[in-house]
């Protein structure tokens, strides 16, 4: 397979979300099927071309995917550097024909690309003299000759990929200083192929390798040198690619990328609420990670009964009348007896909510705030 280069070839937050208090609030999100034909371009000067296609930017710092894209030669060939192309789920379909690259980084610097289904080209992602991209959180399958493929490249993650079902899963030839790192290598002929290479196959321990499918060993120990009581998911023996190629931390079971979304700031409306009524909750969630996450957000509240120490509290809060809501009728109240003092006539000890033995402006804040 790789005596015909010479003949072919010449050259990886925040959402605000306003919530109702209920017991659960899921979000889901929804990609529609849109479809389009032929190449994509993202040109040096950052437009789309053609303009039709179903990629779109607002900043040309960050294209995202909105259709489905099938092609019969390339899938997009980015000319620009410095950009972020998000797939959003959506698949480069390829009918395998000759030469064709799923996504073409040739001569590309500093360019993301992720959450992309890249299959059916010759070559799922083309990197030729390329420095300082990720490759990240893709399904690269199903490719003629190569899934990924790397040629006087350096510098460049593959992270997080599944890369399955072709002839080599990864090839790379006069390309070192490159770290590739928890894909899943799945039923390749030749899983990864290094020529002239020198590369980092692992994320260090205990965060770990790749996972291979023809991987033979066991795991029966733990630990950076794999000597400890213990196992850990890593195998005790390395896989070997060549003598200048080992990934020292080979998992053995297929890599699950953990949720990393993050809750950033909780902010609520009032901190308690009465029966019948409605709380509003403010939540910064982060995805702080590269992979796109859907998840549930469960706002939980407690539904019992007070005991009287704690409507005592909530009396304490604005609750004047002591029904169980802190609404206009307390305000009332307050403003019924504004003013006294024990002993006058329109005295109400429930409307000195902060026990000064006397109804003013400060009880009336305290009502108001809750």
């Amino acid at each position: 397979m790789k005596q015909f280069w010479d003949i072919k070839r010449s050259v990886a937050s925040g959402v605000m979300l306003t919530l109702l208090l209920m017991s659960m609030l899921t979000l889901a999100f929804n990609i529609q099927p849109v479809r389009a034909s032929g190449t994509i371009y993202i040109r040096a000067d950052g437009s789309i071309d053609p303009s039709t296609a179903p990629i779109s930017t607002v900043d040309n710092v960050t294209y995202t995917l909105t259709g489905i894209v099938t092609s019969d030669a390339d899938g997009i060939v980015v000319e620009r550097d410095n950009i972020v192309v998000d797939g959003a789920g959506y698949t480069f379909q390829g009918t395998n024909a000759t030469y064709s690259k799923g996504t073409d980084l040739t001569g590309r610097s500093n360019v993301t690309i992720k959450n992309m289904n890249i299959k059916a080209f010759d070559y799922g992602v083309w990197l030729v003299s390329s420095s300082n991209n990720s490759v990240s959180g893709n399904n690269i399958t199903a490719n003629t000759d190569c899934d990924i493929y790397l040629n006087s490249s350096s510098d460049n993650s593959v992270s997080g990929n599944n890369i399955a079902n072709t002839y080599y899963g990864i090839w790379l030839q006069d390309s070192s200083d490159n770290s590739v790192y928890h894909n899943n290598f799945v039923n390749n002929t030749q899983q990864a192929d290094s020529v002239n290479s020198t590369n980092v196959w692992n994320d260090g321990y205990p965060s770990g390798g790749n996972y291979w499918s023809d991987y033979t060993g066991v795991d029966l120990y733990s630990g950076p040198y794999q000597n400890e009581t213990g196992r850990d998911g890593i195998g005790d023996t390395q896989y070997v690619i060549d003598e200048n190629n080992t990934d020292h931390y080979p998992f053995m079971n297929p890599y699950t990328p953990q949720p990393d979304v993050a809750i950033m700031n909780v902010s609520l409306f009032k901190t308690v609420v009465g029966p019948g009524c409605s709380l509003n909750i403010s939540a910064t969630v982060e995805n702080q990670g590269i992979y796109t996450e859907t998840f549930d957000v469960t706002a939980h509240y407690w539904n019992g009964t007070f005991t009287p120490e704690q409507w005592n509290v909530f009396w304490g809060m604005g609750d004047v009348n002591r029904n169980g809501f802190i609404d206009q009728a307390d305000r009332d109240a307050i403003n019924a007896s504004f003013g006294s003092v024990p002993g006058d006539a329109n005295w109400n000890p429930d409307a000195d909510i902060n026990n000064d033995n006397q109804v003013d402006i400060l009880d009336a804040i305290l009502c108001a705030g809750h």
